[in-house]
């Protein structure tokens, strides 16, 4: 019995098939793996935008350009800036990605075309990295519920970046 089970065992290594087998599998998971490291790569985006030119590099963190933003989002009424990301796209542009939340007094229509006019405006005007954004995504993720619009309620406290939202909070 043992015999015949290293027997079965020796003639499945000496197999030329299971050995291919075994290198496609490989290739595959490799290739997934690689795959996988590329798109956390591309989604984690970029933790500094850089500039450079004659007389050096200019480079502003990510943090920084959180809290500059912080500053702009606070001239706007009834808006919270909650995330800020930065996404690498085509020719060195940057693609600014803000998460905010809107209070229930606030125009939703009249802030999206504000807020992106200014935060362009004020990149380029204190920062002059203005040709270097591609575009400014607004994101509402903390929406008033139809109760509170009409209570003149505040919305309920979204939480930090990074986590998560409850399921009865999404709307």
């Amino acid at each position: 019995m043992v015999a015949d089970f290293i027997s079965k065992v020796s003639a499945y290594l000496t197999n030329r098939q299971f050995w291919v087998g075994v290198v496609a599998a490989a290739i595959v998971i490799l290739v997934a793996e690689l795959l996988i490291w590329a798109i956390r790569r591309y989604r984690r985006g970029l933790k500094a935008v850089v500039m450079q030119d004659d007389g050096g590099e200019f480079s502003v963190s990510r943090k920084a350009f959180r809290e500059f933003l912080r500053g702009v989002v606070a001239g706007v009424p009834g808006v919270a800036l909650k995330d800020v990301k930065l996404l690498r796209r085509s020719a060195g542009k940057v693609l600014v990605d803000l998460q905010l939340a809107l209070q229930p007094e606030a125009d939703l229509i009249a802030v999206h075309d504000n807020l992106r006019r200014q935060v362009v405006e004020n990149v380029q005007k204190k920062l002059g990295l203005g040709d270097r954004i591609h575009a400014v995504n607004l994101s509402f993720i903390n929406l008033p519920s139809s109760t509170q619009m009409k209570e003149g309620a505040a919305p309920a406290p979204v939480p930090d970046s990074g986590a998560e939202v409850p399921d009865g909070d999404k709307e």
